[in-house]
This record gives structure tokens, sequence and C-alpha cells, in this order.
């Protein structure tokens, strides 16, 4: 039996000035308001609210302390025998978690998202790339999910004392 944790450093996403976002948050916010008030139609109404979620997700993104720093993430591992569990604190991508599962081994290995709190989404290249809400939400620069992958793979390595096997890369979210 063994146990391991670490929190590693991960590179946020640039955010524009805190001031500026939240001035064009609000004007996002009112526009969808006019918008919804005069009823142009269900798919603008539509549109114009995403827009608004957006700037106000991002416009209060760059108002936290710390939003020009690096993100800290704990991850974790457990063994028991042949069983791996390991932990992150965030919203991994199933293709993340695959790739883990791929390296450690799919049957005896167990992923937990959400442990010791949470640092949002955690998406893949791919999802950045296709964009979405998710990646659109998350603090994490793209490519910080396979960083944080190896990461976890390499722990539950240096832990378990199995040596270094290399993860292959999942194409799915």
């Amino acid at each position: 039996m063994w146990g391991a944790s670490e929190v590693i450093e991960l590179a946020r996403k640039p955010l524009p000035d805190p001031a500026g976002a939240r001035r064009a948050a609000d004007l996002a916010i009112a526009a969808a308001e006019a918008v919804r008030e005069v009823d142009l139609s269900p798919d603008a109404t539509y549109h114009a609210l995403v827009a608004a979620a957006y700037a106000d997700l991002v416009a209060g993104q760059a108002a936290l302390p710390g939003s020009d720093g690096p993100v800290g993430v704990r991850i974790s591992g457990l063994g028991f025998g042949p069983f791996v569990h390991v932990g992150v604190q965030g919203e991994l991508f199933v293709a993340l978690g695959q790739r883990i599962r791929a390296a450690l081994g799919d049957e005896t290995t167990c992923i937990a998202a959400l442990c010791d709190g949470t640092v949002g989404y955690i998406p893949t290249v791919e999802a950045y790339a296709e964009g979405g809400y998710e990646p659109n939400a998350s603090v994490l620069r793209s490519g910080e999910g396979e960083k944080l992958a190896e990461a976890m793979i390499a722990l539950v390595q240096r832990a378990s004392g199995t040596g270094a096997k290399s993860a292959s890369p999942a194409g799915s979210r």
C-alpha cells in the first residue's frame, strides 16, 4: 500500500484587464436584455445571452486575486496491491482520464475528479481547438490538461515504484 500527493503549477490563460472586462460584460448583459425585450428571435436571444454569460464569466475570472499567476492543482494517488486510485482537483476531460488509465492500467485504475476542491474544467488541446463552454470557462491554457495527465502518471509511477511507462494520447473528450 502507498499514497502520495503534490501540487503542480499549471499556466493560467491570459485574461483581460479586470475593469475593462467588467465594462464589456456589463454592456453585453445590457445588450442581451435589449434583444430579449424586443424578442428579435429565439436564436438572436440565445446567442446574445450566451455572449453575455461568457463575458461575465471572463470578467469574474479576471477580477479574482492571483488571476495573473499560475494555477496550483493538487493531484494524489493511492495504491492497494494492483489497484490505483488517482485524484485531481478539477474536472478532467474523459480523454485525459483515458490517457492516464492507458498508462497505469485500464482495469486497475480509478480516477476521481473534484478532489480537495476544484480549479474548474481541465480540457484537452483538442477541446480548446473545438471551443465551447468548458474550454472557455477553464482558467488553464491549452495544453495544460496533457501536462497534468503526465504529472499524475509520473506521481503514481514514482510512489509505486513501477517505473516509466509512456502514456498513449487519446483522441476523444
